[in-house]
């Protein structure tokens, strides 16, 4: 068996619910924010990165995506199916193994590793220097030390894994199902959103998974998406394509570089608050 060189950050049976099939493959309208275009896009080669999950120093370079496959996101892909159609939490178990995917989704990612880099990489600079002097950057160890690897990476996002999956579970779920005028739910590279309640005071920490005027949004497929609280009745709620096209536009503005869709006729606000479509949001970015 061949080994899996890209890594998904993001599922692809996950963005198979925004895909159209043609033969084998399932394809998204893809929106690159940077290149400013819009164009057809397999699941197979989006929302990943080769050796994403690579760790140098295992036996098996591939354990730890070999396990989030077959271990998480195998039964969590299942579990999601038997929710969706559902259309609530009614299972447990379903519940808790698809909320363990959002986590998956939310603490993997590009953008906060790049993040995280950046804060981390010169603080070790200066601890370095501050026991070995400034010579001591020219090490091989040194080198090492100072790098954030993709297995350093790895092993920190599985250390707030359980802690963002207890926060989701502590939440209370409203399902959101777009309306038959709707052209649906959109996601993107980075689908789990943090949305401040309008009562919130910006405090500069930004926002968090605990805090308790902060909502969760995740779409779950093009009709579906779930929207988390920690005060809210748990139930069925239609949306009108307005509505929709808010969420849309969050996911728009919360993606690091790409937007997935079913096709390019989904709907959004763009600016002055004017109702665009997919195919205008090349042109508005």
């Amino acid at each position: 068996m061949s080994e899996p060189i890209f890594h998904h950050y993001v599922s692809a049976e996950y963005l198979r619910g925004f895909a159209k099939q043609s033969g084998k493959k399932h394809f998204v309208h893809c929106v690159d924010i940077h290149e400013k275009k819009g164009f057809p896009k397999s699941v197979t080669d989006i929302a990943g990165e080769k050796h994403f999950f690579r760790l140098d120093e295992h036996s098996d370079p591939n354990a730890l995506e070999k396990a989030y496959g077959s271990k998480i996101e195998s039964p969590s892909l299942a579990a999601l199916k038997r929710v969706c159609e559902l259309r609530s939490f009614s299972n447990t178990d379903d519940r808790e193994a698809v909320l363990l995917l959002v986590s998956l989704f939310a603490a993997r990612n590009p953008r906060d590793r790049k993040s995280l880099a950046e804060n981390i990489q010169p603080l070790n600079k200066v601890l370095t220097i501050s026991a070995l002097g400034q010579e001591g950057l020219n090490s091989l160890e040194a080198a090492a030390a100072l790098e954030m690897n993709t297995t350093k990476h790895s092993l920190l996002e599985l250390s707030v894994i359980g802690d963002i999956h207890q926060c989701l579970l502590d939440r209370k779920w409203v399902f959101l199902q777009a309306s038959d005028d709707s052209a649906g739910f959109i996601t993107s590279d980075y689908p789990v959103n943090l949305i401040p309640h309008p009562s919130r005071t910006e405090d500069g920490w930004g926002l968090g998974f605990a805090q308790k005027d902060v909502s969760v949004f995740i779409p779950l497929n093009r009709n579906l998406a779930i929207l988390g609280d920690y005060d809210a009745k748990e139930r069925l709620v239609p949306l009108a394509r307005e509505a929709v096209a808010a969420f849309n536009s969050r996911v728009i503005r919360n993606a690091t570089r790409q937007v997935y869709s079913y096709n390019n006729e989904f709907e959004f606000f763009g600016p002055k608050d004017a109702l665009l479509t997919g195919a205008d949001l090349p042109n508005v970015l």
